[in-house]
């Protein structure tokens, strides 16, 4: 059912893919394999995580089209009254990433597909099975 949504909601445009490695984007890149062509990409800070490193293998193994890019030091300070434009000020915008190459995305493809918390909503977290709607409501707005 989710790749019938998936494809339903992606059509024929080209799609970028974000890929982090974790059980989202992995789950996602399963359900755009073997749809038209797929461009991904990830990214990390230098000395941090290596966040590309994973998704590439992830890219690979689907055979998608990958970049992988390195947030440089100071990256917001370029793109930050075009991020105050995007957003409006109207909520926090100091952590964003993704605008240290927000230039390179109309090259990539038509459409993003993403899919994020899934792990935050979905997981246990140690939400007791037995709890009342009311109390989930609560747990879920709270995250």
């Amino acid at each position: 059912m989710f790749e019938r949504i998936t494809q339903e909601q992606v059509g024929s445009q080209r799609v970028i893919l974000p890929l982090s490695g974790g059980l989202d984007s992995r789950t996602q890149a399963a359900a755009l394999r073997g749809n038209q062509p797929i461009s991904s990409f990830s990214y990390e800070f230098p000395n941090g995580i290596p966040e590309t490193r994973f998704a590439r293998a992830i890219a690979h193994a689907m055979g998608f089209d990958f970049q992988s890019f390195t947030i440089p030091c100071g990256y917001l300070w370029y793109n930050i009254e075009q991020l105050a434009e995007i957003n409006g000020c109207y909520a926090e915008f100091t952590h964003p990433r993704q605008m240290a190459f927000i230039d390179q995305y109309p090259t990539m493809g038509d459409l993003f597909y993403l899919g994020h918390w899934g792990d935050v909503l979905f997981d246990d977290m140690g939400v007791p099975d037995d709890l009342p709607f009311e109390q989930q409501v609560e747990v879920i707005l709270k995250k």
